[in-house]
């Protein structure tokens, strides 16, 4: 008898635990974090065909979809802490040439947005020129990288930024890579939101 009575206390105990705990305010999930990536005029030397043109330009454009959302969106944590800001540099380090990766190396915060800090949603554009010399490919884009960024794990915006400057893409066996880049990225508090009277 007294076996159960002390099982039922605990099971009360367990329940009343539960419901403190789901009292707890948690903050709104972000649904989806994204990077749309548009392109302006691009030039190419020796001009090509319209089909192959829009064939390249598709080509910079994913290529630099996968490695912004690789840099800006952290990878869903395997345990109970999130990924590690300093791991963004580590993640995108494929994408470029040995040469490229020591200046990123100097330079990975124009490929973050703080600690802490994670992309909701931003939008890359770019124009340039893509050049063919014999059998080396390279593409030399300007580009704009707006968005807005939240804390980890959250969606209100706390941060809005901007990222500019240059890339030098050449195009390798295995697809494009960063063999150059002259960027900056300047970040400040969203706007208050207005009150309503």
């Amino acid at each position: 008898m007294r076996r159960r009575h002390t099982l039922g206390i605990l099971v009360a105990a367990a329940g009343l635990l539960t419901v403190a705990c789901s009292t707890k305010t948690i903050p709104p999930q972000p649904k989806h974090r994204t990077v749309v990536v548009t392109n302006g005029a691009m030039r190419f030397v020796p001009d090509l065909s319209g089909p192959e043109r829009a064939a390249i330009a598709d080509d910079v454009s994913t290529f630099l979809q996968t490695l912004y959302a690789d840099a800006f969106i952290r990878p869903k944590a395997k345990g109970p802490t999130p990924v590690p800001d300093q791991y963004a540099a580590q993640r995108i380090a494929g994408f470029f040439t040995p040469a490229a990766r020591l200046t990123l190396e100097q330079k990975a915060d124009v490929f973050s947005l703080g600690p802490h800090l994670d992309l909701l949603a931003g939008q890359v554009q770019y124009s340039g020129g893509v050049t063919r010399d014999k059998n080396v490919i390279t593409a030399l884009l300007s580009v704009q990288f707006t968005g807005a960024g939240s804390r980890v794990d959250e969606a209100a915006t706390v941060v809005e930024f901007q990222q500019t400057g240059q890339l030098l893409l050449q195009k390798s066996a295995t697809g494009w890579i960063v063999r150059e880049f002259d960027l900056k990225i300047a970040l400040k508090p969203p706007p208050p939101t207005p009150t309503q009277t």
